[in-house]
């Protein structure tokens, strides 16, 4: 999961990440870029048990290290496990809560992906 184009700073967010079919796959991990950086975010947190079908994270980075603006900056690596074969939609559930170095909501534009599982 990553922020794209973004013109504002952000210190922090809380979004739903979420399999539509579980039967087809799950949520198995949630890393975090690497916190012992000075540069990086300082608390993060995965809300939920893994696998699942749906969990939530959430950063506070008072470190400054999403000062904006920037293109592209990783949030969370999200790994799926493919369960059986079939489709299904991976989403990040709105209204995800991004905030700027104000406190102030910041605007989004979410981006789901699809899971096609084929059965060998």
């Amino acid at each position: 999961m990553s922020l794209t184009d973004v013109q504002v700073s952000i210190s922090g967010f809380f979004v739903t990440i979420t399999v539509e079919d579980p039967a087809v796959a799950q949520i198995v991990a949630v890393e975090f870029p690497d916190y012992s950086d000075p540069t990086g975010f300082q608390l993060s947190g995965l809300f939920g048990s893994l696998p699942a079908a749906s969990v939530g994270i959430a950063a506070v980075d008072l470190a400054g290290a999403l000062a904006g603006p920037f293109d592209t900056k990783v949030l969370a690596t999200i790994s799926v496990e493919l369960v059986a074969a079939g489709s299904t939609q991976v989403s990040v559930v709105a209204p995800p809560r991004v905030d700027d170095a104000a406190g102030q909501p910041v605007a989004l534009t979410l981006k789901s992906g699809a899971l096609n599982v084929s059965a060998n």
